[in-house]
């Protein structure tokens, strides 16, 4: 038995005679599967983390690209008729807000029926009858 195993039964307590049977061979560590394990993960999470950053360096030059392949309004709108044509949900809000400027569209010029003349449309009136009767007078005089 070696002097340190003695020392430590010493400090500890423990009877020296239970040991005295033992040997002092190495023992595996019972976390080195855990730790083996951890490894391939973090390696695993590295590469993904190498991956991804690579992808985010790329984001413009590739957003870039995309925007570039395909611009315009008919593009845009076969794409809406497409989410519409998919999805009630969206051709129901389309309707409705539709509805609603068309409602205050149709607000304004039902409210300019009942109205009198105000002061600009007077004004705009008076204008444009000076011009007529400026024409006029030079077509006399021609």
């Amino acid at each position: 038995m070696s002097p340190w195993v003695r020392f430590g039964c010493f400090i500890t307590g423990w009877n020296r005679n239970i040991l005295a049977n033992c040997t002092e061979a190495s023992h595996e560590n019972p976390r080195l599967k855990q730790v083996i394990s951890n490894e391939k993960n973090l390696e695993y999470m590295r590469k993904l983390l190498d991956e991804y950053n690579n992808k985010k360096l790329n984001v413009a030059a590739e957003l870039k690209k995309e925007l570039e392949a395909k611009t315009g309004f008919l593009e845009e709108l076969k794409a809406l008729v497409r989410i519409m044509s998919k999805s009630s949900i969206a051709l129901g809000f389309y309707i409705l807000l539709f509805s609603f400027l068309l409602f205050l569209e149709l607000l304004v010029v039902m409210s300019k029926f009942g109205d009198k003349p105000c002061d600009y449309d007077l004004i705009v009136q008076h204008q444009l009858a000076v011009k007529e009767e400026s024409i006029r007078d030079l077509v006399k005089r021609v």
